[in-house]
């Protein structure tokens, strides 16, 4: 949200509501501690955190009637559960330090967008090569996910869709002469529309709509996957239009 300077309209996080509408009422906390955890670090995050949950459990022990120990007891409590918290945050810190690349480089694709020295590194063990329609881009096993795969369209597979550094790298590759991919057949969708064709409004990612032949399945937000079938329906239109015959028809000329 701090990147684009706009807040989430789709889940980009979760597997099974990936491309859904996300709410997100939490939006100017979570603004605070991403900036907090950017401009200090870590350590500030948990001192900010654990100190919110001390202030909650005071507020608690101070509604509280009845004996001075009760109250004593909720603050202890939210003492001890802020120190779990932050503990989690230091585990969860040195688990990632611990999986880094053997070379020292360990990064997700999401930072590499924003990380030049990070990127750069990257490029080092970056191939490229080309899988059916689509580009494969392989980063290494120092990012995560190491595997990503951008369509025609310059949006990626991955939930970072568009902006996925593997579409720039894609950019890159063909600028200074690579191979191209091939062009996938009149309605095949390599990857979910970002917009409807049919009204504008924004598409989910819709795996009962997936196939072999027409690609990936989405559905409009506004006009449901009825829109979905509404295009596909303009796609033979309009092949019909340029070729009517279902079989070619044999010319017989004369003498044979």
């Amino acid at each position: 949200m701090v990147e684009q300077g706009e807040l989430l309209r789709v889940d980009p996080f979760s597997y099974t509501r990936l491309g859904e509408p996300y709410p997100a009422p939490g939006w100017p906390v979570q603004i605070l501690l991403y900036l907090v955890y950017l401009t200090s670090g870590i350590g500030a995050l948990n001192l900010l955190t654990g100190f919110v949950f001390t202030l909650a459990f005071y507020f608690v022990s101070r509604a509280l009637s009845g004996s001075e120990l009760l109250q004593a007891s909720a603050l202890l409590l939210g003492a001890a559960v802020s120190s779990l918290h932050a503990s989690l945050f230091y585990l969860e810190a040195i688990a990632m330090k611990s999986t880094t690349h053997p070379q020292g480089m360990s990064a997700s694709a999401l930072s590499l967008k924003y990380d030049p020295v990070a990127l750069q590194m990257a490029l080092a063990e970056v191939d490229i090569s080309i899988i059916g329609y689509f580009y494969a881009v392989d980063f290494g096993p120092g990012v995560r996910p190491q595997h990503h795969r951008v369509g025609k369209n310059a949006i990626c597979t991955c939930y970072l869709g568009e902006l996925c550094p593997a579409v720039d790298l894609v950019r890159a590759y063909l600028a200074v002469g690579g191979e191209r991919a091939p062009e996938p057949p009149p309605g095949f969708y390599q990857v979910r529309l970002l917009k409807c064709p049919i009204c504008g409004a924004e598409t989910a990612y819709e795996p009962s709509l997936n196939s072999q032949r027409r690609g990936a399945g989405w559905r409009c937000l506004k006009g449901g996957s009825g829109h979905y079938w509404h295009k596909k329906g303009l796609v033979l239109a309009e092949k019909f239009t340029r070729n009517p015959w279902l079989f070619p028809p044999v010319v017989l000329r004369e003498g044979q």
